[in-house]
């Protein structure tokens, strides 16, 4: 079992955080200053939030289609779709949002984009690949070179396996 301070401690040294051992709450919350966020730390904390969501979503619900045939035959107003959907907003809110606002100052935009993306998102099929493709240059597109209006050029990024085994 992995205990939580262990995993913030973890995700904590992949993003760079600098910090005391006693101090994880403070390390915890430099996730939400402003600054920038390079390609790997975001597709790394991006990670971390599909999995959140996915292994609960595994667990209650077996599948997608059985999520949504959940939420069709119940109503969105069940207990355990309503659950899930806050869930997941809490996950988003917590990890994916900051995230990738401080991404869009690597790029120097601001991050009131994912504002756009999120209504944007909602509109079938035309949302699900506008979605993608946002999510394709935040991966893809490299960070403005030199300081910008959102802060200082990040700590280049480590390659994946030594962030992922050098804490």
């Amino acid at each position: 079992m992995i205990d939580l301070t262990d995993w913030v401690c973890w995700l904590c040294s992949v993003v760079e955080i600098q910090h005391k051992e006693d101090q994880h709450l403070e390390k915890f919350l430099d996730l939400y200053r402003t600054g920038r966020l390079p390609r790997l730390q975001f597709f790394l904390i991006m990670l971390a939030v599909a999995l959140l969501e996915f292994i609960p979503a595994t667990m209650l619900f077996g599948s997608a289609e059985t999520l949504v045939d959940t939420a069709l035959q119940m109503g969105l107003g069940s207990p355990i779709v309503l659950g899930f959907v806050l869930y997941c907003l809490l996950i988003n809110a917590l990890f994916a949002w900051p995230a990738t606002a401080r991404r869009l100052h690597d790029i120097n935009a601001s991050g009131w984009w994912i504002v756009f993306i999120e209504i944007v998102g909602r509109v079938p099929f035309v949302g699900g690949v506008l979605n993608l493709l946002f999510f394709a240059i935040l991966l893809f597109k490299k960070g403005a070179s030199g300081e910008n209006q959102f802060g200082a050029v990040p700590a280049p990024d480590r390659g994946i396996i030594d962030a992922l085994l050098n804490k």
